[in-house]
């Protein structure tokens, strides 16, 4: 078997994913490889485009996730200036600041038990959510100060793994 880019050369080895066959020049020249198996050009081009689609889908996850972050991070600090200013004042309604402040967090619970692969009835995840939320709404709000700078780090080694990944495409061109 000859080699599909070069049609003179003897094929070396075959292209782990279409089987085509590849000579010396190809495995020293740009290509990518999967489990130590090399892929030709075609494959190769496909391979990092998809690779970096899956990358641009988790840059747009984490975004999300750090949007959602700063959103919990206002509202549940608007809530609980409010609790203070009233508890300052004697207020009667000290009361509902707090409660809203719990209600972030089950909110925030609500959501974290949305992507678990439970498929418990509504009734019980609504209950979970209420409990876990109003217990741990201190400790998410602790954690989200954590959570985006954790996000923009992780966004960043994204971005750069995207970049490599575009100048290793741009070697095929």
């Amino acid at each position: 078997m000859n080699c599909y880019e070069h049609p003179n050369a003897p094929a070396v080895v075959k292209c782990a994913k279409c089987d085509v066959g590849l000579c010396r020049a190809c495995l020293e020249g740009p290509h990518w490889e999967a489990d130590n198996k090399p892929f030709c050009k075609r494959c190769s081009v496909g391979a990092i485009t998809g690779k970096m689609a899956e990358i641009q889908a988790e840059i747009t996850h984490v975004k999300a996730s750090k949007g959602w972050a700063k959103t919990r991070l206002v509202i549940s600090s608007i809530l609980l200036v409010i609790a203070l200013v009233m508890a300052q004042s004697n207020s009667d309604a000290v009361h509902v600041p707090i409660l809203l402040f719990m209600a972030v967090g089950i909110v925030d619970a609500w959501r974290w038990w949305k992507y678990t692969d439970r498929k418990d009835n509504w009734l019980q995840r609504v209950i979970v959510a209420v409990l876990l939320g109003a217990l741990s709404s201190p400790f998410t709000y602790l954690g989200t100060f954590f959570r985006i700078p954790k996000c923009n780090k992780n966004i960043q080694k994204l971005e750069d793994e995207l970049k490599e990944h575009g100048a290793i495409l741009a070697d095929f061109q």
